[in-house]
């Protein structure tokens, strides 16, 4: 099989497990939805009018379209988001190990959303904290590169250096704040960390943006005219299938996506890690 149609075959294979995970997280779970009903309930909501012998409950429809619709979507959105950032990052530092957190991306987040709970703004509104950890990790990027820049250009290896000062600089000031809120906030904070898709938050979720644009990246090459694209789609399919197995392997209890991540993701990483070392890289 030639280079070309391995390529395709890789295509399509993620596009098939993408449409197949996405049509499970919608149905399983501690609330199991019949495959045929749940299809047509969203056909119907798209204004297609079928019929199947399979009809649901206004409790699994309500389930469908107000708690695990939303929860695919922002699965969907986030993890394409994580991937193609790692994309991005892998091929501007030419290290199949960076990935979005290398600029101090992770840290500046953290702190923004620590703030945000040590100054009690979370309970005003939903955007609060994720506003918080957005201009957190804007600040964090704009000082690594502000550290880095000279004569109209960056060099990769300062930068790689400046975001973990970086990182570890707004980490200290994270524990210092943590050490001064009260049990509730800290909890809440501690919450936010693990990463989780339920309430639409923007917490920590690692290893989408280190190990999906590596596995793509041996799939259809390294064309970034193709593998940004193709990234996207498998960070989106990596993430929701984290987030859907972390709802049915210990039922009734759910297993936050961050930690399947990094469960799923961590033994990747060692094996990326023991190959590069084995072959002499850095």
């Amino acid at each position: 099989m030639t280079k070309e149609k391995q390529r395709i075959m890789a295509i399509i294979l993620i596009g098939v497990l993408l449409c197949i995970v996405s049509l499970l997280a919608l149905h399983v779970g501690t609330i199991m939805i019949p495959i045929g009903g749940g299809v047509q309930s969203i056909l119907n909501g798209m204004g297609l009018p079928v019929n199947f012998t399979a009809p649901i409950t206004a409790e699994q429809e309500a389930v469908l379209w107000f708690i695990r619709m939303p929860r695919l979507i922002i699965g969907l959105l986030v993890g394409g988001a994580l991937a193609l950032a790692g994309a991005v990052m892998q091929g501007v530092f030419s290290n199949p190990l960076a990935d979005p957190g290398i600029m101090g991306v992770s840290a500046g987040a953290s702190l923004g959303a620590v703030i945000a709970i040590a100054l009690g703004v979370t309970s005003l509104g939903m955007f609060y904290m994720p506003a918080f950890a957005f201009v957190g990790a804007f600040v964090s990027v704009g000082i690594t590169i502000l550290l880095t820049w000279r004569n109209n250009k960056l060099d990769t290896t300062t930068l790689l250096l400046a975001g973990v000062a970086v990182s570890m600089l707004l980490g200290a000031f994270t524990s210092g704040i943590l050490t001064m809120i009260n049990e509730y906030r800290l909890r809440e904070f501690l919450f936010w960390m693990v990463g989780g898709l339920d309430f639409r938050r923007c917490g920590s979720i690692g290893f989408v943006g280190l190990v999906v644009p590596h596995i793509v990246r041996l799939l259809v090459g390294p064309d970034h005219r193709l593998l940004l694209p193709m990234a996207a789609v498998g960070g989106a399919l990596f993430l929701v299938f984290c987030d859907t197995l972390g709802r049915v392997i210990a039922q009734p209890v759910e297993i936050r996506v961050g930690i399947m991540t990094a469960i799923l993701g961590a033994p990747y990483f060692l094996y990326l890690l023991h190959r590069l070392r084995s072959k002499g890289g850095a």
